[in-house]
């Protein structure tokens, strides 16, 4: 089965005129943090698991960033089974977060657009955010829209999960068919894009081998490339973009006879500038003037725990 999510890819922009007079907030921050959300640092892609230290984490390409500045930021885990067909969990998490970073631009509402927020989602706003407006006109404002948001550090603003067993919140399958051929095991794998609206890049499939220091052979690598990393006895498949036009891939590799077992869990890695919330940037306006703010935006999923 493919997707039926339709991801949403990141974006910049947004016209619009500064505000007028700022508030006074060195407690807001305070007050939201006593409320039960994290306002300090914005999550960080993972490093690829697979590298095993070796590699550096990928590095996202540089935005210019707006006054006011909104992240869209999912990590998902998935466990499935060893022959990669049933899925035993899938988590989603995401986080719309919110970074002002000049006092004038502080009282401010945003307009957000979910298209496909079914009740799979379940979503939820900051205790300090006006939930009736949000229910009624997906608008994100302060209770109090005299008071603004904190400058400086970034803010969750709105939050949401997804827990489900369907293949269709599946980005990326992994298949692992390790077998015995007299003195060695053959060990293929093949990959399969399942959101074809998705690209993924810095992929890492690694494979354990608890082979020593003794290296696999490779046979075939239709995609990517092939390495073994000795110290964490692993095979590192990578594979810089997966897209639609590059959906499938396989790799086949010998090593000294072990157990099955020895292969498993495969963990994925990966990372995309797309989202399955699909989750835009309608506009940015003052609380009080109504009159709009220019802003940046951008957008991206990453693996928490992927095998």
């Amino acid at each position: 089965a493919r997707s039926s999510a339709a991801p949403v890819t990141a974006s910049t922009g947004g016209k619009g005129m500064a505000l007028g007079k700022s508030k006074k907030q060195d407690t807001m921050l305070a007050a939201m943090r006593a409320e039960g959300e994290v306002v300090d640092a914005l999550p960080v892609p993972a490093r690829p698991s697979g590298a095993g230290g070796a590699s550096a984490a990928p590095v996202q390409p540089a935005i210019s960033t707006e006054s006011v500045h909104l992240s869209t930021v999912e990590k998902i885990s998935a466990v499935l089974n060893r022959d990669g067909g049933d899925v035993e969990n899938i988590e989603l998490k995401g986080d719309l977060m919110l970074r002002v970073s000049d006092a004038a631009f502080g009282a401010i509402r945003i307009s957000v657009a979910m298209a496909n927020a079914s009740s799979e989602f379940q979503i939820r706003t900051h205790p300090n955010i006006d939930k009736a407006l949000f229910t009624s006109s997906n608008v994100l404002g302060l209770k109090d829209p005299s008071r603004p948001f904190p400058v400086g550090n970034p803010l969750g603003i709105l939050r949401w999960r997804v827990q489900s067993k369907e293949e269709k919140m599946l980005p990326l399958r992994v298949t692992c068919w390790p077998s015995e051929t007299g003195s060695e095991s053959q060990v293929n794998l093949e990959f399969e894009l399942l959101a074809p609206a998705l690209e993924l890049r810095d992929v890492a499939i690694t494979i354990p081998t608890h082979t020593g220091s003794t290296s696999p052979k490779l046979v075939d690598c239709d995609a990517g490339a092939f390495s073994y990393n000795q110290r964490i006895q692993s095979v590192v498949w990578s594979i810089p973009r997966i897209d639609q036009s590059s959906s499938q891939g396989n790799l086949e590799f010998t090593t000294p006879l072990v157990d099955s077992s020895s292969f498993f869990p495969v963990a994925i890695s990966f990372m995309s500038r797309s989202t399955f919330l699909q989750l835009s940037i309608n506009g940015v306006a003052g609380a009080a003037t109504n009159e709009a703010v220019k802003y940046s935006a951008d957008s991206s999923l990453s693996t928490d725990n992927y095998m």
